[in-house]
């Protein structure tokens, strides 16, 4: 993940894209720094309870010292994207970025209904400014079934 050093207009206003699945069109907004930082969050759970799964029978004292290490351990760009990689990751921020138009999305909502979810987050993350580098077009269009 890079960040541009130079930004469209489009970016700094934030503007969303329209993503089409379930036969229903979606507005879905820039990622921010939050989005990001829940992100996170979110994997350190994860990865708490990848452990607690398979701690049964490990002494409380080292299961409390694994789960604070796990829960307080920084993350580097490598491991976002490695975390962004995987189709929970990709769920999780595509989620963040449509309920902030649709407030009452739920993430199972997002479950198995986009067939380009990889193209979905890749638009998102472009409009959001992490797209490799290069700002994406002023008008990034309408990502959905191909017709």
């Amino acid at each position: 993940m890079s960040i541009p050093t130079r930004y469209s207009l489009d970016q700094l206003a934030g503007e969303p894209i329209t993503i089409e699945f379930g036969g229903k069109e979606y507005k879905a907004a820039p990622i921010t720094v939050g989005d990001y930082a829940a992100f996170e969050n979110h994997c350190r759970q994860r990865r708490v309870k990848a452990f607690l799964a398979s701690a049964d029978g490990t002494e409380a004292a080292t299961v409390q010292t694994v789960c604070l290490r796990l829960l307080s351990g920084s993350f580097s760009e490598f491991d976002i994207q490695k975390e962004l990689d995987t189709f929970e990751g990709a769920r999780f921020m595509l989620h963040r970025s449509l309920c902030k138009h649709q407030p009452d999305l739920k993430i199972e909502d997002v479950d198995g209904t986009i067939t380009g979810v990889n193209q979905a987050v890749a638009a998102v993350l472009a409009i959001s400014g992490f797209g490799g580098g290069e700002n994406p077009p002023a008008d990034p269009g309408r990502i959905g079934p191909e017709t």
